[in-house]
């Protein structure tokens, strides 16, 4: 199965919508959880607004930090990025 930039773009966006709906339910800050995954703020805020990629690493101690499993999340936006 080949991934298109474009599908790639649209999972990648709706990964960040994810992540920002469960820091907004836990009521986190960026800076908040950057501190909580012992990074820079703008190493999240460049994750965030697209201007960097996440890696696996990435989304993993992001999920642990918002008490999530990272197969939910990568679930979840995968499903809404192609409507499955």
């Amino acid at each position: 199965m080949n991934v298109t930039t474009a599908e790639a773009n649209a999972f990648s966006k709706q990964l960040t919508t994810e992540i920002r709906v469960l820091m907004a339910r836990r009521d986190l800050t960026q800076q908040e959880l950057a501190d909580d995954l012992g990074r820079a703020a703008d190493w999240l805020s460049r994750r965030l607004a697209g201007r960097s990629r996440y890696t696996v690493d990435d989304v993993l101690v992001i999920a642990q930090a918002l008490e999530v499993e990272a197969p939910e999340l990568f679930a979840a936006a995968y499903a809404n990025a192609t409507g499955r």
